[in-house]
């Protein structure tokens, strides 16, 4: 113990060292970290014996001395403990995963950062470039090292991968806070062109209300503006681009992998986002970017009331260019049961010869039996049909950015439901009247009542 203690004088906690002793098993150990408490003596285990010794906690900066993984057994005449000088970046260690002080430290919470410089092992040789790289454990055994700019998953291994590192520059390691992303607004294209053929830079190739409105909203929140278009993906404002006739989501439109393309030459895979247009292009920037902004929602009018509203302002008028094209439905005979387990679709109605859908409903199948199904609304829930599923029926997949066309209205002779007329044939059940006034107040069948509007 004397000898032990003479090694442990000149320390004190802070220290950057180097241990040699038993881990927690009883197994020969070697740690090199910052000495995370002061020595403690204890009596444990070594060789089936109970011998007093002395536990350092050695371990990565930061790390809670009651961590398991960082304590170490000096027992006399089997350990030692001295000073060690600190590792700088660009320090290369060849090594497994397991023996990084951060995963040494906190093994399944691991999430640090370090220089990477790729895959080790005998035959690999020393770095000449390095990576600033964040380290995580993703479950199931595995770590990943990740590039700190893009997030790009540089390495997948487990604790015995060999892999070259260095501790990470002191100024480049931001534990408290994230790097600042540059801010970038995409603005949807628009339909109406200032020109009929020809070129222009983007920012003065759209003439519609709606760029004009999303145009100053770019600016009022600051940041790099691009023009999301269809055809040609992100572009500068001043870029000159060549007439089109191209609809977002339609098969000739730009896609995920060509936009995340530009979006790499641009130097923008890590910046934060705003994207101002309709949900085709939300849902196309976020295949890029997943956390971008969008703070659009509902039809232009609406969202031209919200744009005003960031740039503090009245809003445009609409104009006829700025309203979508009518959404195309291509109508099927199908049998009711080939449309089960589908999500929601659009029915128009049993299929019989000569008819011809006119007032498209956006419906679910819900079983109801062995041998028939149940339409129901997804507005309002209503059963519009109980047809059998060899039934023929009117069906079609849901356009993208579908709207139900308003119905006129009429004023029902007979009983309503959620304000539709009660037919003759209906599906609603067996006719409920009030036990005192004699008035039909709904409709019943097993398991469900549907009560009128009345």
């Amino acid at each position: 113990m004397q000898e032990l203690k003479e090694m442990l004088s000149g320390l004190s906690e802070g220290d950057y060292v180097t241990a040699e002793g038993a881990d927690t098993r009883g197994h020969h150990v070697t740690r090199t970290g910052t000495l995370l408490s002061p020595p403690k003596e204890v009596t444990a285990q070594r060789n089936g014996n109970r011998v007093k010794g002395v536990r350092v906690c050695v371990g990565e900066a930061g790390t809670d001395p009651a961590t398991r993984q960082t304590w170490t057994t000096l027992f006399p005449g089997h350990g030692s403990i001295r000073r060690t000088k600190p590792p700088k970046a660009g320090d290369w260690t060849n090594g497994e995963i397991r023996n990084i002080p951060a995963v040494r430290s906190a093994r399944n919470s691991v999430d640090a950062r370090l220089l990477f410089g790729g895959k080790g092992g005998k035959r690999s040789t020393e770095p000449t470039q390095n990576t600033l790289a964040g380290l995580t454990y993703t479950g199931d055994g595995k770590y990943e090292i990740w590039a700190a700019d893009t997030q790009e998953v540089l390495f997948t291994g487990t604790l015995q991968s060999r892999v070259w590192w260095s501790p990470a520059p002191k100024d480049d390691e931001h534990q408290d806070q994230e790097p600042e992303r540059e801010r970038v607004v995409l603005v949807a294209c628009g339909g109406a062109k200032s020109i009929e053929s020809g070129t222009a830079p983007a920012g003065e190739m759209y003439s519609g209300s709606y760029f004009r409105a999303c145009s100053r909203a770019a600016e009022a929140l600051g940041g790099r503006t691009l023009v999301l278009s269809a055809k040609y993906g992100a572009v500068p404002l001043d870029s000159p681009i060549e007439v089109y006739d191209v609809r977002m989501g339609s098969p000739e439109a730009i896609d995920g992998g060509e936009l995340k393309r530009q979006a790499e030459e641009l130097g923008l895979l890590n910046a934060e986002v705003t994207v101002l247009g309709g949900q085709d292009y939300v849902r196309l920037a976020r295949e890029v970017w997943p956390d971008a902004q969008a703070p659009l929602s509902g039809g232009i009018g609406k969202q031209l009331q919200q744009l005003a509203t960031i740039y503090s302002g009245e809003p445009e008028e609409i104009e006829h260019q700025d309203q979508e094209k009518p959404a195309e439905i291509e109508w099927k005979r199908v049998a009711v049961r080939d449309m089960l387990h589908r999500g929601a679709w659009l029915y128009g109605g049993k299929a019989t010869k000569g008819t011809v859908p006119e007032h498209p409903v956006k419906v679910h199948l819900i079983r109801a039996g062995f041998s028939s199904a149940d339409l129901e609304t997804v507005e309002t829930g209503e059963v519009l049909d109980t047809p059998r599923y060899v039934s023929k029926v009117w069906a079609a997949a849901v356009p993208e950015g579908w709207q139900a066309e308003a119905v006129p209205a009429s004023v029902p002779d007979g009983p309503t439901v959620n304000g539709r007329p009660v037919e003759p044939g209906h599906a609603y059940g067996k006719p409920v009247y009030h036990v005192r006034t004699g008035r039909l107040v709904g409709f019943l069948r097993p398991g469900k009542f549907t009560p009128t509007d009345d």
